[in-house]
């Protein structure tokens, strides 16, 4: 039956569910749906009494209060109103048959009536027919829903167009910075020849709308801020006639560092290398992108001597694409109901952040699904779990990542507990490098909450701490982090010229293999922000050993933040066969994930196949085997895995070197149990002469099988 026109409802608030996990934020969030207090929802929950808390409103309005209601953790009823008047009465309802109250809808006259029939037409008091009073109620009440919800039409069309024009002058801003460094350095548009993969019309044209028919600029080496670019009007040099926000001011200060170092163009500086150092040594990055990408020593070029099998199994295992095949099979097995392999899945991931991350997704899930006893248990293992880290700067850092993780999911008491134990961390960090960024870090967190002033303040305390920090390549690298954190809570302009204006102020480190760190840390944090191109351009700077090795890293990067346009590119600029053949066959993986993609992961693979054939090194052939091996396997491709796996394992077999081979098989049993082939990596460690690394790898591939198989 439709509702009838005039009729109105009393809405009736009957209690709390017992099975709230926060009775009080229950009670705030009702109160505050309600426009009551606190003390009045939690008396009438705690007497368990009935009340009326709306009075004539509308039957959809009811409905809607009724779910607003049941997503808080209250419960309520409404029946029909002989009342019009929106106020709230806190009357207990003790029964449904309680004496009938004539109640005037204008003056409030009161008087007790036997039966309905005894009900007046007309007010004693008053005059007015109650009857007629409601129905005009009633109309002008619904006149009023409709006013209202124009006037929220149009604020909300108000700001969508505020946000569209913001969002032209950024990128009018970001064309004319690219414009301008392009026209002072002279460079030429680079055509990708990535479209040599495709064979057929088809193909290309889809590719040739996603890569704007393969043409992109190549940006980078800002030598200047063009003017003032980045600040406000009235603002010159180092004298600010206007509030800088925390990020210009952080860019200014780089600006006035580079200068007071005396910093001239780094057209004469020679290329940076690393001597007769590993080409393929791991780049150190910040606390928080350490754990994330590390480069695996497997990957190198070593002597035979210099290989360490147990450093090796070890590096292995920090591997970002088993990292995200765990948290993408703990979602698919949660969805499954089978929640121990799940919960098992996310244990086994190494990256602290993906790992807190899956919990997350995991628990939002459960509570979706209305899981409660599931959701608890990982909120309580992330807590343990971010507990028992060691480092007190990464603990800092990811719990306030949970906190905004936490007021993501709408769990806002929760988060802004956790974001107090944060501050408190923080606060108890030395002043310096650390306790700059555990400033920065929550900041961020705070500002992806909503707190906006407390996120300014302490951006402007790091910036207050910043120029303490004497030591050019430790300063450095604080402005690169502090750039990350900016491009992570929206203002990737500024952030992209810290770090361009960080990369131009190599030269104030003098030792060569810090440079080449820090150029590293400054293009993956480019291809976090998105600006790939910016992170190819930086490698410009790198002599051809180093270049190749961060060049691998960045495409790797573009692959895992899912940018496969722009992997593509980078895989086009690498140059040894075994790079090509890892980064190729990571790609087909990737791109099969995507449906306009999936035409070109056959070619990938087959540009996979024929780069591994060219290596003539058995150590670097074996290695880029077994991971093609892994990546056939987590696309879907368990022969092609097998056949891989089992190529691997002759490639290794060709190495003389007894402790060289043993390192490598450490590897490839590692790669082998990640692949889902649990009797080849088992036949490989019983294939090594070193027995002590034998039994660290066969312990290291039952932790493997335990996780896979969800025991």
């Amino acid at each position: 039956m439709g509702q009838i026109v005039g009729e109105l409802y009393d809405l009736i608030f009957i209690g709390i569910d017992t099975e709230v996990a926060d009775r009080k934020a229950s009670i705030d969030s009702i109160a505050e749906l309600l426009g009551l207090e606190a003390s009045e929802v939690e008396h009438i929950a705690n007497k368990n009494l009935k009340a009326i808390v709306k009075q004539g409103i509308l039957l959809d309005d009811a409905k809607n209060f009724q779910q607003q209601l049941l997503r808080r953790g209250g419960f309520c009823n409404y029946r029909p109103s002989p009342k019009s008047q929106t106020q709230f009465e806190l009357a207990p309802i003790e029964s449904d048959d309680e004496e009938l109250m004539f109640v005037c809808p204008a003056c409030a006259y009161k008087e007790k009536v036997a039966t309905p029939a005894e009900l007046p037409a007309i007010c004693p008091r008053c005059g007015i027919i109650p009857s007629k009073f409601n129905k005009v109620a009633a109309e002008k009440y619904e006149r009023e829903l409709v006013k209202r919800r124009l006037l929220n039409k149009h604020k909300f069309q108000e700001k969508l167009a505020q946000d569209e024009a913001q969002r032209k002058e950024q990128e009018a801003r970001r064309r004319q910075l690219e414009d301008e460094i392009r026209k002072e350095l002279g460079l030429p548009r680079v055509i990708n020849s990535r479209l040599r993969l495709l064979s057929s019309g088809a193909v290309l044209l889809l590719l040739g709308l996603g890569l704007g028919a393969g043409a992109v600029g190549l940006y980078y080496n800002l030598l200047e801020l063009p003017g003032d670019w980045g600040l406000p009007a009235g603002t010159v040099g180092n004298q600010a006639k206007l509030q800088l926000s925390p990020e210009q001011e952080t860019l200014l200060q780089l600006s006035n560092f580079s200068k007071d170092m005396d910093i001239k163009s780094l057209d004469g500086v020679p290329q940076i290398g690393l001597g007769g150092t590993n080409p393929l040594q791991t780049v150190q990055l910040s606390n928080e992108e350490s754990t994330t990408n590390s480069v695996s020593r497997a990957n190198t070029q070593q002597k035979p001597n210099q290989l360490n099998g147990t450093e090796l199994l070890q590096d292995s295992l920090i591997d970002r694409e088993w990292d995200l095949f765990l948290s993408s099979e703990a979602a698919r097995l949660a969805k499954l109901k089978q929640t121990d392999a799940a919960f098992k899945m996310a244990l086994a991931i190494q990256n602290t952040q993906l790992k807190i991350s899956t919990f997350a997704q995991l628990a939002e899930y459960y509570l979706d699904t209305r899981n409660k006893p599931e959701a608890d248990k990982l909120f309580d293992t992330a807590i343990a779990y971010i507990d028992s880290l060691p480092d007190k700067m990464e603990r800092a850092e990811s719990l306030g990542w949970w906190a905004s993780l936490l007021f993501r999911m709408g769990e806002k008491a929760k988060a802004k507990q956790y974001l107090e134990a944060t501050l408190k961390l923080v606060s108890s960090l030395p002043d310096g490098e650390e306790k700059i960024r555990g400033l920065a870090s929550l900041a961020a967190s705070q500002m992806l909450v909503g707190q906006k002033k407390q996120a300014a303040a302490n951006f402007q305390q790091a910036n207050q701490i910043l120029p303490s920090i004497k030591d050019p390549n430790k300063k450095l690298r604080t402005y690169v982090y502090l750039a990350s954190r900016y491009a992570q809570i929206g203002d990737k302009s500024i952030a992209t010229s810290i770090l361009t204006k960080a990369l131009n102020s190599l030269k104030l480190i003098k030792d060569k293999s810090a440079q080449q760190n820090l150029v590293g840390e400054i293009a993956i944090a480019l291809v976090r922000m998105g600006e790939a191109d910016y992170a190819l351009a930086s490698l410009s700077k790198l002599s051809a050993p180093s270049k190749e090795t961060l060049l691998f890293d960045v495409t790797r990067e573009l692959a895992y933040t899912d940018q496969p346009y722009e992997a593509l590119k980078s895989l086009d600029q690498l140059t040894t066969p075994d790079n090509q053949a890892r980064a190729a066959a990571l790609l087909s993986l990737t791109t099969r994930n995507h449906n306009s993609l999936k035409l070109i992961s056959a070619n990938l693979q087959a540009q996979a196949i024929a780069a591994q054939a060219k290596i003539d090194n058995p150590v670097n052939q074996a290695l880029a085997r077994a991971e093609m091996s892994r990546y056939f396997a987590h696309t879907g491709y368990a022969k092609e895995a097998d056949d891989w796996a089992r190529k691997a394992t002759t490639s290794a077999n060709g190495i003389r070197s007894k402790q060289e081979r043993d390192a490598v098989l450490a590897v490839l049993s590692n790669n082998f149990a990640f692949a889902k082939l649990p009797a080849l990596a088992g036949e490989c460690a019983d294939q090594m002469d070193d027995k002590e690394l034998a039994a660290v790898t066969a312990k290291q591939i039952g932790k493997i099988n335990e996780t896979l198989s969800g025991q």
